[in-house]
């Protein structure tokens, strides 16, 4: 897909293009990937002057993966991802060069995230310990299982008085599922108290498995919950601790921290480093709603890929402006 990319692009460029344009390989969330880039790059270079991190991801509206699905995989790429490209390839940057991560408006914190959170994600102490923290908390409110594991009118009142007993332990739990195993065989199911489905009771005892841990972890301020595809189980915590629903927004604020991070730590060697929201451009990820070009929307991190002289780092920047992180974003 990349060589057809490049191919169409060179193409299309004809007499405009001025230099070779080259494809490497990518896929930031496999170290090796990552690992055979920094490797070409130092042998056929011996380093680099400017990395813009425009690799990212988002499901679309309409998508039917649970939100733990949505968390791991959108987290895994936008910030997981970028972090590890960035571990790998900045010592490779020459001193005087520029990183830009292309991030997202969806990022801004005004309005989404509780007092607390955005106190943590704008101390001028943020370490990526701390934004580390902040995406796995996210993830921690999202446990998801599915209607299915609902008990009532599927199980005998002796299995539902067992699985919701104050004194429930894990070996209750595995006697659960043992015993369902067991009653498959003739199909004694029914008259052992269970569905048909091996599918409700396994989640009838995810279920069972998250109250367990809610109650060992409770000690370590460590909320273990269980969310419904269809409707609640127990319930979806990440409004009640401050996150918004979108695991897209807390991927890209997570982003915009490490940017302010990467600035700090890279401000030594005169490489600046900083975020900027493109625009809604008109591209897949968008479902082509985007009003932008793919040109327009690459005009800031362009920008701020050539910024000469001492220019601000650490900064999220829209349509080649600094805007405030922290405050409600007018596009």
């Amino acid at each position: 897909l990349g060589t057809e990319s490049l191919k169409k692009a060179v193409q299309e460029l004809g007499k405009k293009r001025h230099s070779d344009v080259r494809y490497h390989q990518l896929d930031i969330t496999n170290r090796d990937s990552c690992q055979n880039l920094a490797t070409f790059l130092k042998i056929e270079h011996d380093g680099l002057d400017v990395l813009i991190n425009n690799a990212g991801f988002a499901f679309k509206h309409d998508a039917k993966e649970p939100p733990e699905e949505q968390a791991r995989v959108t987290i895994g790429v936008n910030y997981e991802g970028t972090k590890q490209v960035c571990d790998v390839l900045f010592p490779l940057i020459r001193n005087g060069g520029r990183v830009v991560n292309v991030c997202s408006s969806e990022g801004i914190l005004s309005g989404r995230y509780s007092d607390d959170i955005i106190a943590r994600l704008t101390s001028p102490s943020l370490t990526v310990a701390d934004v580390d923290k902040f995406v796995e908390d996210y993830k921690k409110v999202v446990n998801v299982c599915s209607s299915e594991g609902i008990l009532s009118g599927r199980y005998s009142d002796d299995i539902i008085a067992r699985l919701t007993s104050p004194s429930l332990t894990v070996a209750d739990v595995d006697k659960f599922v043992e015993d369902y195993k067991k009653a498959c065989i003739g199909d004694k199911r029914k008259e052992n108290g269970f569905p048909q489905s091996a599918y409700k009771v396994s989640k009838a005892a995810e279920i069972a498995l998250t109250l367990i841990q809610a109650k060992e972890l409770m000690a370590r301020n460590i909320l273990v919950n269980a969310h419904a595809t269809y409707r609640a189980c127990i319930g979806d915590k990440r409004k009640e601790n401050g996150f918004p629903q979108s695991a897209y927004k807390v991927s890209k604020a997570a982003e915009i921290a490490l940017t302010l991070i990467q600035a700090k730590e890279l401000m030594a060697r005169n490489i600046l480093v900083n975020a900027c929201h493109p625009g809604y451009v008109n591209t897949d990820m968008t479902s082509h709603q985007g009003p932008l070009s793919i040109e327009e929307g690459a005009d800031t991190p362009i920008y701020l890929a050539i910024m000469e002289g001492n220019e601000p780092t650490g900064k999220l920047y829209y349509k080649r402006r600094i805007i405030d992180w922290n405050a409600p974003f007018h596009g």
